[in-house]
């Protein structure tokens, strides 16, 4: 599962960084750069998603994120990195989670 995940977040953090530039100084926390706000979308996603959260609700979890941090600005990029990897807006679920 972990493998999975990192897929997807890998390519949502290069379409991110498509759709906002990259930041090459990894200390500057205040950058708006597609990597730097991949991070804070992930990150911020840990405060919104249950515990052991499927991946849809974990999608979810950082385009709520997203929302809040930028205001929908990226949420194109956001959608184009996780339908790239099967986890666009038709995607469902199987099995217990």
């Amino acid at each position: 599962m972990g493998e999975i995940w990192a897929t997807i977040l890998h390519e949502v953090l290069w379409s991110m960084i498509e759709a906002a530039g990259f930041e090459s100084n990894v200390y500057n926390a205040n950058s708006s750069r597609g990597n730097t706000l991949a991070l804070k979308y992930v990150m911020l996603a840990l405060k919104f998603q249950p515990c052991d959260p499927s991946f849809i609700r974990a999608r979810d979890a950082i385009l709520q994120a997203e929302r809040a941090v930028t205001r929908g600005r990226y949420q194109c990029a956001l959608w184009k990195g996780f339908a790239s990897r099967g986890l666009g807006i038709s995607a469902g679920q199987s099995g217990g989670r």
